[in-house]
């Protein structure tokens, strides 16, 4: 179908993509994108270093990170500037790219909240439900190579994928790729570190906190993920590529923040960290060094008042 065919049947509205449809594999073809260690399922892609597990324990893990996200932005699922773009869209049949989908979560909510939008969901695995929304479709297909036909997205959306990415030159290509001119890339990202709110010597506060970062940082290194603590290198590739312009950028303190909603990020955080386990273990730390680690990192940001950490947020217009 033509990219830029804005007036067919949504549910006919289906792009040239190469990818496996998620709610179409057997359950033959789904366990061939997964592994099993330390009792654990993990994607079976080689060539991308994302660490974390990809089972339901860890879908639901993200799950609770992504409500926790939705409180801080009172409730939705974007931030004030993403929600003007969406609410007044120059087509009322916006098509919706989520790269890294994880879950879904995000794009089945979106899907419900704006149901004249078509939403895509693209990641290495199938993690996504099989059952989506009438106006979803799940890929399977790397960040750097969607399969999707050229300038058919009008806003491309992605969340916590830096882990999987070792040069954002690819992705930033693609993405432009497949977005129309004038269409919006929206990216959000935690940094991996921690800072104290009053500016304070955060290594002399939470020094536990600050060296569990640092390994995790160094051991992501040592699969090609490029370190970024101050989380510029997506906007520096996006600035040199000469195809966009970030029109919005946001640093949101979460730790630090008193009541409820501060509990919630401190959990997930907490949660966040279990995740790494298997990092270290693969990296020959033993279980009780790692444990010893992770318990750390929590004792720090459960009792160091004003520890806080960053969440990055990119938005971007794709030039004419």
């Amino acid at each position: 179908m033509p990219a830029n065919n804005l007036n067919g049947n949504l549910s006919d509205d289906s792009p040239d993509s190469d990818g496996e449809s998620m709610s179409s594999l057997s359950s033959e073809e789904l366990a061939r994108h997964f592994q099993t260690r330390y009792g654990r399922q993990f994607h079976s892609y080689g060539m991308v270093p994302y660490p974390l597990p990809a089972d339901p324990a860890e879908m639901q893990r993200l799950d609770r990170m992504h409500d926790a996200v939705k409180h801080f932005f009172g409730g939705r699922n974007y931030c004030e500037r993403v929600g003007q773009l969406l609410h007044e869209p120059l087509d009322a049949r916006m098509r919706i790219a989520d790269l890294g989908t994880g879950s879904g979560k995000w794009v089945d909510e979106m899907a419900v909240e704006f149901p004249n939008f078509k939403f895509y969901g693209v990641d290495i695995a199938p993690t996504a439900t099989q059952e989506p929304e009438e106006n979803v479709q799940y890929e399977i297909n790397p960040l750097q190579a969607t399969g999707f036909d050229r300038g058919y997205f009008h806003f491309v959306h992605m969340r916590q994928t830096s882990l999987g990415i070792t040069d954002y030159v690819p992705v930033v290509r693609e993405i432009a790729r497949i977005l129309r001119p004038r269409g919006y890339f929206y990216s959000a990202e935690w940094l991996r570190r921690v800072f104290m709110a009053d500016g304070s010597n955060v290594e002399q506060q939470a020094p536990l906190a600050v060296r569990f970062f640092r390994i995790i940082d160094r051991l992501m290194q040592s699969r090609h993920v490029p370190s970024d603590p101050e989380g510029q290198l997506l906007v520096a590739v996006l600035l040199q590529s000469q195809q966009f312009e970030v029109v919005h950028m946001e640093h949101r303190q979460i730790l630090g923040e008193q009541g409820a909603v501060g509990l919630h990020f401190r959990n997930a955080f907490k949660e966040y960290a279990d995740a790494f386990k298997y990092l270290l273990l693969d990296s020959g730390c033993s279980e009780g060094n790692a444990e010893q680690l992770i318990t750390g990192f929590k004792h720090d940001i459960d009792v160091v008042p004003g520890l806080t950490v960053v969440y990055t947020t990119v938005l971007a217009r794709k030039l004419l």
